[in-house]
């Protein structure tokens, strides 16, 4: 699990690899599984974001929450607090 303490209720969890190459790659891929140790330095991650700014050099593929949104060089993702009504039996 990418980010268990992340709350719907609270904002946006972000869970990203420095690297996704080689042994690099794969001991961030660790973290998946329970490897914290492993993907120490590898992972970037935090919970509860009211709204995240991400820029790159130039256009790179984007994705959010698994979905392509295109070639981008800046996004800005924001937190819409009761956005979604999440029922679970």
């Amino acid at each position: 699990m990418t980010n268990p303490r992340n709350s719907f209720d609270k904002g946006l969890g972000v869970f990203g690899l420095t690297d996704i190459g080689g042994i690099g790659g794969f001991a961030g891929l660790l973290h998946l599984f329970g490897a914290y140790r492993l993907a120490r330095g590898r992972v970037i991650q935090f919970d509860d974001a009211e709204w995240v700014e991400l820029g790159v050099p130039g256009l790179h593929r984007f994705q959010a929450d698994g979905e392509s949104e295109g070639k981008l060089e800046h996004v800005r993702l924001r937190s819409i607090p009761d956005a979604l009504e999440v029922y679970s039996p």
